[in-house]
């Protein structure tokens, strides 16, 4: 890619409103929009369009990410997350970050199972009212779907 790198990355956003998404990009270059055809991701900026493609960024493999909405599963009761089940095309199995309030916590996933399923076990001891999930790796190739496995939170009396 020889798009001008600039000083620190900067997070775009981009929204779908068919869909009602958002998707949030961080990047090292400076883009003003993103597009697609023909499965290939082209980005454009003040000094042309490029095609982004490749397996890595000058011999860096490229880090994907997926940050989800915090979530109170419609409830103010307590949760116990379990675990996280990923159906995925990648080379690497992804790992899957909970946020609870100021508490970040990693878990390796393991997989992949039938169809490209990845399971992280995750929460031991994490409790909370409201969470987040976020699921990274290298060499993800797609995400069909993530699934949250959350038990209530046991009250002790």
């Amino acid at each position: 890619i020889q798009a001008r790198a600039i000083a620190q990355a900067v997070k775009i956003l981009a929204m779908n409103l068919k869909l009602g998404a958002v998707t949030e990009f961080q990047s090292e270059i400076e883009f003003e929009s993103v597009a697609a055809l023909d499965g290939v991701v082209y980005v454009a900026g003040p000094d042309g369009v490029y095609a982004m493609t490749g397996a890595d960024d000058d011999g860096d493999a490229f880090t994907q990410s997926a940050l989800f909405g915090m979530l109170d599963y419609g409830s103010s009761q307590k949760k116990h997350p379990d675990s996280v089940l990923i159906e995925a095309s990648a080379s690497a199995a992804p790992v899957v970050t909970v946020h609870v309030g100021a508490t970040s916590n990693a878990y390796a996933s393991v997989g992949p199972k039938r169809d490209g399923m990845y399971r992280a076990k995750v929460g031991r001891g994490l409790t909370g009212k409201r969470m987040q999930f976020e699921v990274s790796g290298t060499g993800i190739q797609s995400v069909s779907s993530v699934d949250v496995l959350v038990e209530p939170g046991k009250r002790a009396f």
